[in-house]
C-alpha cells in the first residue's frame, strides 16, 4: 500500500506538474511560467513540512495532502499555489529579507570595527614586536659577518 502511495504521490506532486511545467517552459511565454514557478516553490515548502510533520499518519492526513496537491495543480483563479504563494510564502520571504537587512546594517558596523581593531593590533605587534626582533637579528647577522670576515683575514 505505501508502494503504492509513493506512486501516485511522484506521479501527482512531480510528473503530471513537471510535463505541464516544461511544456509551458517551450512556448517561451515568461508570464506563462509563473504559475508554474509558484507551484514549484510551493511544493517545496509543502513537502518540507511534510518531512517535520512525518509523524502524523492516517487516511485523513494522506487525504489532507492530496486534496492539497490537486488545489495547488487546479486551473481556477485562486488555487491554492497562487494562495499559499501570496499570502504565505511572500509574507515570509518579506520578514526574511527585512530580518536579514537589519541584521546586516547592525553586523557590518561590527564588522568593520573588528576589522579596523584587528588592524590596529597588527599594526602595534609589528611595530613593537616584529621589527625589534627584526632588528635584533639583523644585528646579531651582521656580529657574526664581521665576527667570520675578521676570522678569515
Amino acid at each position: 500500500m505505501a508502494s503504492g502511495c509513493n506512486v501516485g504521490k511522484t506521479l501527482l506532486c512531480f510528473l503530471l506538474p513537471a510535463i505541464l511545467s516544461l511544456n509551458i517552459v517551450a512556448t517561451g511565454d515568461p508570464e506563462e511560467s509563473k504559475p508554474w514557478l509558484r507551484y514549484w516553490a510551493v511544493l517545496s515548502f509543502a513537502l518540507l513540512l511534510e518531512l517535520l510533520l512525518e509523524k502524523i499518519e492516517g487516511a485523513a492526513f494522506t487525504t489532507v495532502k492530496v486534496l492539497f496537491v490537486v488545489w495547488c495543480l487546479a486551473p481556477v483563479e485562486y488555487n491554492g499555489s497562487d494562495v499559499v504563494f501570496q499570502y504565505v510564502l511572500l509574507p515570509v520571504h518579506d520578514c526574511v529579507q527585512i530580518l536579514a537587512t537589519e541584521t546586516t546594517a547592525i553586523g557590518l558596523p561590527l564588522i568593520i570595527k573588528s576589522k579596523e581593531g584587528v588592524e590596529d593590533i597588527f599594526k602595534i605587534l609589528v611595530s613593537t614586536v616584529l621589527h625589534p626582533l627584526l632588528e635584533l637579528v639583523l644585528n646579531k647577522l651582521s656580529e657574526f659577518m664581521s665576527f667570520i670576515v675578521t676570522y678569515y683575514e
